[in-house]
């Protein structure tokens, strides 16, 4: 009798050990895929925190972008407010050589359409068949365009702009 519970004792011994081997193995895998899931987490938090890195550099180069175009615009009225400079300058000064000719280089600004709206407005004394009012400033083709190039420019830059802040904000709203 004290054989039969030996072995019993034994086998229960065994069986124990059995399910003590099945649980390390389970836990080893619970462990393993804790830590994997600790790993992927630490990943993402770092993509996160490089996304939005991301995101703000872009922000800022686009921010970029809009004040060089600004500046382009800028120099592009310049350019116009300048040739009509040459041309008072060329015109008002004694032109003893009539071989010399200036050249200008017409250059158009892609961002500017011209729609029906600008089409070239008849003024009024032209009209009514009455001569052109007398005034100190003379306003020539170049600085009409100007002006025009100049609202064109401000009303592209203010939709870029407010493009961009409507971004900005839906992107702080979504966070």
């Amino acid at each position: 009798m004290a054989l039969v519970a030996t072995e019993r004792c034994e086998q229960d011994y065994v069986d124990a050990q059995g399910h003590l081997d099945a649980i390390r193995l389970q836990h080893e895998d619970v462990h393993r895929a804790q830590w994997e899931a600790h790993q992927r987490a630490a990943e993402v938090a770092q993509l996160q925190k490089e996304l939005a890195d991301a995101k703000l550099n872009l922000f800022e180069e686009k921010r970029n972008v809009l004040n060089l175009l600004a500046e382009t615009d800028n120099l592009k009225v310049q350019e116009l407010k300048d040739r009509k400079k040459i041309r008072y300058l060329l015109n008002a000064g004694d032109r003893g050589e009539e071989s010399e000719t200036t050249y200008f280089r017409d250059r158009l600004d892609k961002r500017v359409v011209r729609g029906a709206d600008d089409a070239p407005r008849v003024e009024k004394h032209i009209l009514n068949n009455q001569p052109p009012p007398v005034a100190d400033i003379v306003n020539l083709p170049d600085e009409v365009e100007a002006l025009r190039l100049t609202v064109a420019a401000l009303r592209t830059q203010l939709s870029e702009q407010v493009n961009m802040r409507f971004c900005v904000s839906l992107r702080e709203y979504s966070t």
